[in-house]
């Protein structure tokens, strides 16, 4: 059995671990944190601000927003992806209080959560702490990675990457009910949030390593 002191000690090595990781996601967004700017280059300022602005203003009037009569001479919302309006975490941007705070803490939100999911992915196959958090790190504040707060539903996708391979691997090692239904959630939330070509995507890589897992077995089998 593992003691009580052996657990905390491991409690107090993952906080160490963890705040160097902090320290760098605030140094990288200082200026949208205390700055006070929002992100705003390229189709975040132009197309994505306005629309997730135009939602929330309509939710907030009291009426489900049916229809965007500001683009393309009019679209209905609810048919459109990348209104994100079934998507649960874009509702923050709802909450009381002034738009650019939700809409920066939504953004800023899902690279945290893909860097936590890169670092589960990471201990799944069984790498060291050192190594998981470097690796969320390193995925994180990428350049691919930090190039789409200016298109923030394929940032969807990217935060939800690794948490869709940690629960297939899940699934695959102890297919249960739970797992299936966790793979499910996990590949439905980037379609929600405006970026199903992320899921697409991902069964055809997930495809190709489960052949390739076949082929290496296969292999060592004779």
């Amino acid at each position: 059995m593992v003691s009580i002191e052996s657990r905390n000690r491991a409690s107090i090595y993952r906080v160490l671990l963890a705040l160097p990781a902090i320290a760098v996601v605030v140094w990288v967004f200082r200026r949208v944190l205390f700055g006070g700017e929002v992100f705003s280059f390229r189709d975040a300022g132009h197309f994505y601000y306005p629309l997730f602005a135009f939602v929330r203003e309509q939710i907030h009037g009291g009426i489900f927003p049916w229809w965007n009569p500001y683009e393309n001479l009019g679209e209905p919302i609810a048919a459109c992806a990348t209104t994100c309006l079934f998507y649960p975490p874009s509702w923050i941007m709802w909450l009381p209080g002034p738009f650019d705070l939700w809409f920066c803490a939504y953004v800023i939100l899902h690279i945290v959560w893909g860097g936590w999911g890169m670092y589960v992915a990471a201990r799944r196959l069984g790498c060291r702490r050192e190594g998981a958090t470097t690796a969320a790190v390193a995925y994180m504040l990428s350049g691919p990675i930090l190039f789409q707060t200016s298109n923030v539903v394929f940032l969807i996708g990217a935060g939800w990457l690794p948490w869709i391979f940690t629960c297939f691997e899940t699934l695959r090692r102890t297919p249960r009910p739970e797992t299936v239904l966790l793979a499910a959630v996990t590949t439905a939330m980037p379609v929600l949030g405006g970026d199903p070509q992320l899921a697409y995507h991902f069964a055809l890589l997930w495809i190709g390593r489960l052949v390739c897992r076949f082929l290496l077995d296969l292999k060592s089998s004779r």
